[in-house]
């Protein structure tokens, strides 16, 4: 492909087709062909040639799951790193690479559990920015709930969403750059990044998020709070213990320093959310065993649980990983951590990984 300027040279890259798509559906074409070649070698070949390993007559994985290889103390997987395989919801259903994992009993299922929107929640309880807070306490969609309060509109009843006046009720797409803007602000990012997102001008994308601040200040004090902090001790200290350190850079105002500053909020978050996770696992794990079920707590996704489940135990198990995720707060006493925002979860049944 190549652009509209003479001096452009012809580039097979894949930013560049995907800038040029629209020119030719043969594009469209090529670009999804990569993808799915490159989820057969690396999820598909690359697994059953590299780390499976057969024994009771069926073929498993067996990854090195640690701690202390992310800053934020995020559970990490490696060989193979199954956290990393593609989201269904990006992928042909049909097609999704996830389908190759099964569960061991025979007639078992995969039950998968989602803690929903925890870090958000999370921030909105250590920011006690009050309009995040009443976010929550709608029970509604929080990224629904968030646009809403930020534009003054209603939420949509569910299953409405398209049909509702736009005048009256947020629509998908004001919910979409609600979205992303919460999880961009969490993460750390800037209008550069926000602006590659939406396909937006960056002067667009700061606007955007100079008006999120401008609705919820509570959020913008606590984090300017932690740069603060961490500009003065060089360490951030999460509500479960764990310090994170930095070494002083040259200048603060600096790329570098506004890294610094970045890290360490996404710390403050991120580290509350996973402990959330671990408080659950520890809880899940220790009731299938007191139970006497056979079902197992297999494999974790950074804010969600999957269970292999025993034929018959199905019901039982979805009520216990529910349980163990929206009562996280009681469990999360134990560690001398008050939790103050209701915790959801979502779960799902499927006969493989790709069908939850």
């Amino acid at each position: 492909a190549v652009g509209d300027e003479e001096d452009e040279e012809t580039s097979t890259k894949r930013t560049v087709l995907e800038r040029e798509a629209h020119k030719h559906p043969v594009i469209a074409k090529v670009l999804e062909f990569r993808k799915y070649r490159t989820r057969h070698s690396t999820f598909i070949k690359g697994v059953h040639e590299k780390h499976a390993v057969h024994h009771s007559g069926q073929w498993f994985i067996h990854p090195t799951y640690r701690t202390d290889v992310v800053e934020t103390y995020r559970l990490s997987s490696q060989a193979p790193n199954d956290q990393n395989f593609p989201r269904k919801d990006n992928d042909d259903p049909i097609l999704t690479v996830k389908k190759q994992f099964v569960s061991r009993f025979k007639g078992g299922k995969i039950v998968d559990a989602d803690q929903s929107q925890v870090e958000i929640r999370w921030a909105a309880m250590l920011s006690g920015d009050e309009k995040m807070l009443a976010a929550i306490a709608l029970g509604e969609d929080i990224h629904y709930a968030m646009a809403a309060i930020m534009l003054d509109k209603q939420v949509p009843p569910v299953g409405e969403e398209e049909t509702c006046d736009p005048s009256i009720y947020v629509t998908e797409l004001e919910r979409q750059e609600c979205k992303s803007r919460t999880f961009l602000i969490l993460y750390g990012g800037g209008a550069k990044k926000l602006a590659a997102d939406l396909k937006i001008s960056r002067r667009q994308a700061q606007r955007m998020i100079d008006e999120y601040f401008q609705t919820f200040v509570g959020l913008r004090r606590y984090i300017d709070k932690v740069h603060a902090d961490v500009r003065r001790d060089l360490y951030v200290e999460t509500l479960w213990g764990f310090r994170r350190h930095f070494v002083r850079p040259d200048q603060w105002d600096s790329p570098e320093g506004w890294s610094i500053q970045r890290q360490a909020f996404n710390t403050m978050v991120q580290n509350g959310a996973v402990c959330v996770t671990y408080c659950s696992m520890i809880w899940l794990d220790q009731q299938l065993q007191d139970e006497g079920l056979k079902s197992i707590l297999f494999k974790q996704v950074h804010d969600s649980m999957v269970v292999d489940t025993y034929p018959g135990e199905m019901e039982r198990v979805a009520e216990l990983v529910r349980e163990s995720m929206e009562n996280a707060g009681t469990i999360a006493k134990k560690y001398g951590v008050n939790i103050t925002v209701p915790l959801h979860c979502d779960v799902e049944v499927g006969n493989n990984w790709g069908e939850v």
